[in-house]
């Protein structure tokens, strides 16, 4: 029971870095559409700049920097839209699942060590039905194992928790 209450630690720090990896891979994908977003937000905005319809409204404008502020309040609302949020929750659920794994090794890792260090020893095999001895057959006569006169052979299996699964 000692070790069963130790044997899934290895498991669970898997399972909370695989989890964390997981956010990582989103996260750079999500930090990849919006850079892309952004740039193609930013060519965007430099070729309406310098276009002539744009120019001839600056030449036309009496307030000129209320029309600069226009297009770069335009350019502010679309690059920080919807990718900025789907970034801004990849962020968000990489910060925690990283709390999650680091709070997974501590808790893990001390039950992880115990386990190599005081369960890496040969025990006796159990089965699902608690059988430990397998009776193969008879070999002088046919009297049952349990006869005091029986002559049987049977094995059972020694088993290292470290090494046995599950």
């Amino acid at each position: 029971q000692y070790c069963d209450a130790r044997r899934g630690a290895l498991s669970e720090m898997q399972e909370e870095a695989a989890r964390f990896a997981s956010a990582v891979r989103v996260f750079r994908e999500e930090q990849r559409a919006l850079r892309a977003k952004m740039q193609a937000s930013v060519i965007a905005l430099q070729e309406e700049l310098r276009s002539p319809e744009f120019l001839r409204q600056m030449d036309l404008a009496v307030d000129k920097m209320s029309l600069l502020r226009q297009k770069f309040q335009r350019f502010k609302e679309e690059t920080t839209g919807p990718n900025q949020e789907y970034f801004g929750a990849a962020t968000a659920e990489i910060r925690a699942s990283g709390a999650t794994l680091e709070t997974a090794m501590r808790e893990s890792l001390a039950r992880f060590s115990e386990f190599v260090d005081n369960c890496n020893e040969m025990v006796l095999g159990v089965g699902a039905q608690e059988e430990f001895l397998l009776d193969i057959c008879s070999q002088a006569n046919g009297a049952c194992i349990d006869d005091p006169g029986a002559a049987h052979v049977g094995c059972c299996c020694a088993v290292n928790p470290v090494t046995a699964g599950g």
